[in-house]
């Protein structure tokens, strides 16, 4: 990780999306001295969402991670050794409040008046999916239930914070309503007979999306607006 400062993959990633947020109000400028229209713009957004999309992945890597030492067999101490709770839920939230929680900073109202709104949402809605299959990757929800007793970390755990994170509004937005849909359907991705997931994993999931119905109700009655409503009565049948 070219990017990383010494072994913290999330302190230097939100370093680096401190720059990226610095940088964005600035691209017009830049784009403007070497480009005759915008598409220099649109290059230089979208190399913003790629260098956020990889602190993504660096990030990822702590959640359900495993470190592994090269030992040779006469030195003591564990060569597999699971990434410790509180930088597992460190690297959830991270994706929670940078990624899943729109990231208005990356919706640049000059910006959008240039490239438009759908672009710009289309680029931040692929970026907040990468996310979001990066952590519920199969193999990586497995290693969390193998290695749930060492880190004090359970998937049970995760999957909550996760799901907290994402439906802690009553009225989120048309990228949070999409991440929330996705959410919903990767979960029955998992439960699967095709899934590689294993049967712990698909038994915690199911569970979940079961006690998810009563959230998704009390939401809908609380929410001020027909669109969100609808939303949310959408999400229901989908559970």
């Amino acid at each position: 990780q070219t990017e990383d400062l010494g072994d913290n993959a999330i302190y230097a990633s939100e370093l680096g999306l401190k720059n990226l947020q610095r940088i964005v109000p600035e691209l017009e400028a830049f784009a403007f001295k070497n480009a005759r229209n915008y598409d220099e713009l649109e290059e230089l957004y979208t190399q913003v969402v790629n260098q956020l999309n990889r602190y993504c992945g660096h990030v990822a890597t702590n959640i359900g991670g495993v470190y592994e030492y090269n030992k040779s067999m006469d030195q003591k101490g564990a060569v597999y050794m699971a990434v410790s709770a509180q930088r597992q839920k460190a690297a959830l939230n991270f994706f929670i409040d940078n990624i899943f929680n729109t990231p208005q900073w990356l919706l640049h109202e000059e910006i959008a008046t240039k490239l438009s709104k759908a672009t710009l949402h289309s680029k931040v809605s692929a970026m907040q999916s990468r996310g979001l299959n990066r952590i519920l990757s199969s193999s990586r929800l497995n290693r969390m239930t193998d290695y749930q007793n060492e880190s004090g970390y359970s998937l049970e755990n995760m999957i909550l914070g996760l799901s907290e994170g994402l439906f802690n509004i009553n009225n989120p937005d048309k990228l949070e309503r999409n991440i929330q849909a996705q959410f919903i359907s990767k979960l029955h991705q998992l439960t699967t007979k095709e899934s590689k997931a294993n049967q712990d994993v698909k038994s915690i999931l199911m569970a979940h999306l079961n006690d998810l119905e009563s959230t998704i109700r009390k939401l809908e009655k609380k929410s001020s607006n027909s669109i969100n409503k609808a939303h949310f009565a959408s999400l229901q049948t989908m559970l």
